[in-house]
């Protein structure tokens, strides 16, 4: 696991996603007798990267995962999508340095961004902002990390939206960009129901693209909604990553459009919030 030999693994990873180079769905494999792909096992291998205990190898790590999820020629499903964001969090919960866990949780809001606006349009290939680090820091954060660290951390964001945007030209497959790979059967495993399409009247059925965005949805809602045991009612980790949740759907909703207005999935949020709102730590307020 040493540093030397990790860093460059992990720069070969983040250009194979930033330049296109891999162009596939990613999911975990169906079922104990399937094995997983080497592209699942690839992801796998760089989250695992990020409990070594180095701080550059959590930038790094950071860096490949964002470009992964950046990429428009790669659909991230399921439990992969749901692993990619739990080593985002577990870098900003338990990051070595206060930079490294900012910049962990500024490559989460990026994340929402990308997925979300790709939920809302119910394509791969969209327009979305750039997240602003500094509308993303507290109080708190600015007394650890003043005006260079968030310069840092913003110009980290950048440069991996950026180097993707570059590879917007080559386009994916239209399977991949409608978010309907071929061979998924209708009414199958893990699939919704068929319903209206792409106006945002309903959510009910659609593409993988949708269908896997609310289910990231539906458990960040879940993990906002954890609370503290009474042999520990001062867990600090846990109160971090509650207000976390609730900061990335903060950040889902005020980039959503119609499609987050005219469905009962808004009954996720605001039961989540409003329990939320009976818990007794003060900074949950805000």
């Amino acid at each position: 696991g040493s540093a030397k030999v990790v860093e460059p693994a992990l720069d070969c990873a983040f250009r194979l996603y930033s330049f296109g180079l891999i162009r596939s769905e990613i999911d975990r494999a169906e079922g104990n007798d399937r094995p997983s792909s080497s592209i699942f096992r690839l992801v796998e291998a760089v989250c695992k990267c990020g409990g070594l205990g180095e701080e550059v190898i959590e930038l790094a790590v950071l860096k490949v995962l964002l470009s992964a999820v950046r990429s428009p020629c790669v659909l991230i499903r399921g439990d992969c999508l749901i692993h990619i964001v739990r080593t985002c969090y577990n870098v900003y919960l338990g990051g070595l340095n206060g930079t490294n866990q900012i910049c962990a949780r500024s490559v989460l809001a990026q994340m929402m961004i990308i997925v979300f606006t790709r939920v809302e349009e119910d394509s791969m290939l969209v327009n979305f902002r750039t997240v602003s680090v500094a509308e993303l820091l507290e109080l708190a954060d600015r007394n650890l990390n003043e005006g260079s660290s968030i310069q840092f951390i913003q110009n980290f964001v950048n440069e991996v939206v950026e180097v993707n945007e570059e590879v917007s030209d080559l386009k994916p497959s239209l399977e991949l960009r409608n978010g309907n790979i071929s061979g998924s059967k209708a009414g199958g495993k893990g699939e919704l129901r068929d319903g209206q399409s792409n106006d945002g009247s309903d959510l009910s059925g659609g593409s993988k693209i949708r269908e896997d965005g609310f289910m990231l949805f539906k458990n960040l809602c879940k993990l906002s909604m954890k609370f503290s045991s009474q042999e520990h009612a001062d867990d600090n980790i846990l109160l971090r990553g509650k207000m976390l949740s609730l900061e990335l759907i903060k950040v889902i909703m005020d980039n959503g459009g119609q499609i987050w207005r005219t469905n009962e999935r808004q009954v996720i949020k605001n039961l989540s919030i409003v329990l939320n709102l009976i818990d007794h730590p003060v900074t949950i307020f805000d």
